[in-house]
């Protein structure tokens, strides 16, 4: 089993074909993206990016990052499943230290600029 932690998260509600993007690591020595990515019936599904490109006058799709095993897609996928990104509390205001500044520390007229 692999040690699977969540990185960041960034949600894209405009974009037609990605609805969010996960940074995660991956036992501590590899961090990457997986991207919910919209098919053409409206399903989501997880993957890594890809990167679209011309070949013989066709477009093909070639994956940014490849992993060696099929276990460890699956457990990523199981550990994205999770939503881990939606339980971690956010910063609100109570827990946000108010930061007062003296004015005079910046508009001393002894400053000599």
């Amino acid at each position: 089993m692999s040690n699977i932690k969540f990185v960041s998260h960034h949600y894209f509600p405009d974009d037609l074909y990605t609805r969010e993007v996960v940074y995660i690591s991956v036992d501590d020595k590899f961090s990457f993206a997986y991207v919910s990515r919209k098919t053409k019936n409206g399903d989501y599904f997880w993957a890594t990016p890809s990167v679209s490109l011309s070949k013989d006058g066709a477009k093909v799709y070639l994956a940014s990052f490849l992993l060696d095993s099929s276990f460890l897609d699956r457990e990523i996928k199981a550990f994205l499943a999770l939503r881990p990104w939606e339980t971690v509390q956010p910063v609100t205001q109570a827990q946000t230290p108010k930061v007062t500044v003296n004015k005079s520390t910046f508009f001393d007229e002894e400053c000599p600029f």
